[in-house]
């Protein structure tokens, strides 16, 4: 294993989660994080951060203010769920729960999405969205196996590879099916090339000890960056 992938490795299993449905590289069998001291989000302190050697940091918005307006928007997507039951406000609360215990360790998020995204599907059965979504969930918690039936059930009624294959990619990694899952997130950065695509694939390639390869295509994604977002820069460096 090389030095920069070692750097680069194991501090974002379930970070990636929160940016996109299923992204994520974490095995089965790590605990979920413990959750933080504090019970308010916005106070929770943010650990300063040293970059890993070779590596280069960018300007971005400061953590405490990206997680402030994290907060805002978490309430906003709540506020409206008591307005409305449109599918897309559960699905951006529950990406946004995941992604604000991914970054401060707050578990009762993980409650919440797995509450919300339950009660949706019951609400919309069929709908590919909703299943996706339950999945995104069960993910975050390390239920693999329960999400990967659901990313089955989304593709039963139709959903296509485009909208499929990160998330079943990812929780097949999760369950240490790591060429199977390389094969579908390959796949997806192949269709639609980005820094989380290319992450996620020199992720996978990391998991089949292609550390050379996966270096390669981290440093790629980390050029591809061009957003002032903190969440996704530090991503693809945890990655």
């Amino acid at each position: 294993m090389t030095d920069m992938y070692k750097k680069l490795t194991g501090w974002i299993c379930l970070a990636a989660l929160g940016l996109a449905p299923g992204l994520a590289g974490c095995k089965d069998d790590k605990p979920p994080p413990q959750p933080v001291a504090s019970a308010a989000t916005t106070q929770a302190p943010i650990p300063a951060f040293d970059a890993p050697e070779g590596v280069t940091l960018r300007s971005t918005t400061s953590p405490e203010l990206a997680i402030k307006h994290l907060d805002k928007r978490i309430e906003k997507h709540k506020a409206q769920l008591d307005k409305s039951d449109a599918l897309g406000i559960q699905r951006g609360l529950v990406s946004d729960l995941v992604l604000r215990s991914s970054r401060i360790g707050t578990v009762s998020d993980l409650d919440v999405a797995l509450e919300v995204s339950e009660a949706y599907l019951k609400r919309f059965p069929k709908s590919q969205k909703a299943m996706l979504t339950r999945a995104q969930a069960l993910a975050a918690v390390h239920r693999f196996s329960e999400a990967l039936e659901h990313v089955e059930k989304a593709e039963a009624m139709g959903a296509t590879p485009y909208h499929v294959d990160s998330t079943k990619g990812s929780i097949l990694l999760g369950l240490g099916r790591y060429e199977e899952g390389y094969q579908l997130v390959k796949a997806q950065r192949e269709r639609a090339s980005n820094h989380a695509t290319l992450a996620m694939e020199a992720h996978a390639l990391g998991k089949l000890g292609r550390y050379d390869e996966a270096n390669q295509v981290f440093e790629k994604a980390i050029t591809e960056y061009k957003d002032i977002s903190p969440f996704h820069i530090a991503w693809i460096h945890f990655e």
